[in-house]
């Protein structure tokens, strides 16, 4: 499984092993630039267990949960009382099972969101109706983020307009775009 850290303006990627087993730290930099320990996945029962601790609460809407089985395709949310912030925890498998190829030769503009009406209609709760837009013209691919409330994300950086070159990796809220 995968955890991705995604913050404002960052993702951090985490691969646990396939056999779940043993005891791991999702670590990320506090506001200082410093390395610390955000919260720890533990085996529990066979499955991947998240705990909540003094620093870091797992959040259910307004409430804090003591703790959390990681699902893949499953969002958490964390409270960092240190640096009064939240993170987002994804999970997703280690191998995509779903690939779906694209090929374009014409100028075109690529609407992706939750509105049906998109070119790319990626259904989840955390895009927006209208997340991002991909363009391209004369040979040349760019993404503009269209406000979007959780962000747009090329090679793990936060993004609002980026040109794009072959072989980055766009990363909207578990859509995955390699170009």
């Amino acid at each position: 499984m995968i955890v991705r850290l995604i913050k404002k303006k960052k993702i951090s990627n985490f691969s646990l092993p396939t056999k779940v087993a043993g005891n791991y730290w999702i670590t990320d930099h506090d506001y200082l630039g410093n390395v610390r320990n955000l919260i720890n996945v533990e085996e529990s029962n066979g499955e991947w267990k998240i705990k909540s601790d003094f620093e870091t609460k797992i959040m259910s809407g307004e409430k804090e949960v003591e703790s959390a089985i990681l699902k893949e395709y499953s969002v958490y949310f964390l409270k960092v009382n240190t640096d009064n912030e939240f993170v987002i925890l994804y999970c997703s498998p280690s191998v995509e099972q779903k690939v779906t190829m694209y090929q374009l030769t014409d100028q075109k503009d690529i609407l992706i969101g939750t509105d049906n009406r998109s070119q790319i209609c990626y259904n989840y709760p955390l895009i927006s109706k209208h997340q991002a837009r991909l363009v391209y013209n004369k040979g040349q691919w760019i993404i503009q983020d269209l406000n979007s409330k959780y962000g747009t994300y090329v090679n793990n950086i936060a993004v609002t307009t980026r040109q794009l070159e072959y072989g980055d990796i766009i990363f909207i809220m578990g859509l995955k775009i390699v170009l």
